[in-house]
This record gives structure tokens, sequence and C-alpha cells, in this order.
């Protein structure tokens, strides 16, 4: 199972690009993602078959 707060982490420090939750990954996802105090700084960009592309905006 993916870490999705070391990922959002990450993401946050400008580690990576970009993150990518597929349909499937959605709920699991969403429950950590809530936890965050900047959540509304992840954009998710929706694509073809419920694939997500979250960016982070500062």
């Amino acid at each position: 199972m993916r870490d999705y707060k070391q990922e959002l982490e990450e993401l946050r420090q400008g580690n990576c690009a970009e993150l990518v939750v597929n349909r499937e990954e959605f709920l699991t996802f969403r429950e950590v993602w809530l936890k965050e105090e900047d959540r509304n700084a992840f954009v998710g960009e929706a694509s073809l078959n419920g694939q997500i592309t979250y960016r982070y905006k500062k």
C-alpha cells in the first residue's frame, strides 16, 4: 500500500512535481489528504478514467 502522507510531504517540499492517484486509490488517498492543514494547496486535475494528478501551489 502506498504511503500517501509521505508522498504529500515530498510534493509539498518540491521533491517531486506531481502525485498521480488512480480511481481505485482515491478514497484511501482522500482520508490522508483531508487531515492535511494545507490541503487546499494541493490542486488536483482530473483526467480520463478517474485519474487525478495533484500539484502543490505555494
